[in-house]
């Protein structure tokens, strides 16, 4: 398997929603369905799993929050980490090997949100004047980071805002991956923007070796697990 494999899905919007897609706002339910529909797909299409074994996978989480593969069958293979996230109707699922761990955070963009406001409330004063220059990609860059940092080590939104960014607010928005250190960890920041909408963030720990290149698997349907990949 490659270090680090993606799928990108967004749920269909409802005929009896309106015709702007902002506004259909799926239910955690359906969330957790469509992230176990585009994992069973990553788990086949590479293959990790023969079909039989990826249908048997269930998405669990821990008292953390963090979530994990498990499957009944003894006979099933190891299962790779996982890391799930979604913003408003897209889904999307990062599956890495235990020798690569890595968490992903993405937001659609096109949301309209009090940035500035959100970044004064919980980013550091350097970080709060990076979001007035840069606007809303600023932003988004600095939160998905914090977002998928937290993820990657097990904790919570407020620790998550604890992890202030300014000695690396230069290297954020160049969509080039870039080496930060956090608490002497060394990790790597991967961020780009799809549909000119949607900003997202992997981040893996740093082992001192070229990182793999991201396959990213799109898919728009809400009930199909034949995957595309498209490499970045």
């Amino acid at each position: 398997m490659s270090n680090i494999v993606v799928a990108l899905g967004r749920l269909a919007q409802p005929t009896n929603c309106s015709a702007t897609i902002k506004s259909f706002r799926p239910s955690r339910f359906l969330l957790r369905q469509r992230a176990h529909v585009l994992t069973q797909g990553l788990l086949t299409h590479f293959p990790l799993l023969s079909k039989s074994q990826a249908q048997e996978v269930v998405i669990k989480h821990a008292n953390s929050g963090q979530p994990y593969l498990w499957a009944p069958s003894s006979e099933t293979p190891s299962l790779p980490d996982i890391s799930v996230s979604h913003s408003q109707s897209w889904v999307s699922v990062l599956l890495s090997s235990y020798s690569f761990p890595c968490a992903i955070d993405i937001e659609d963009m096109s949301l309209t949100r009090p940035y500035e406001k959100i970044a004064h409330w919980g980013f550091s004063k350097k970080e709060a004047q990076y979001v007035e220059k840069k606007g809303p990609l600023g932003f988004y860059a600095l939160w998905t980071a914090k977002e998928a940092l937290a993820k990657s080590r097990g904790l919570g939104l407020p620790q998550a805002l604890k992890t202030h960014w300014d000695i690396y607010l230069d290297r954020f928005t160049t969509q080039e991956p870039f080496e930060v250190s956090v608490n002497h960890q060394s990790y790597i920041l991967n961020q780009q923007i799809f549909h000119n909408q949607l900003f997202h963030t992997i981040i893996q720990k740093n082992h001192g070796v070229e990182s793999t290149p991201v396959p990213l698997l799109i898919d728009h349907t809400p009930d199909t697990n034949d995957l595309n990949p498209k490499r970045k």
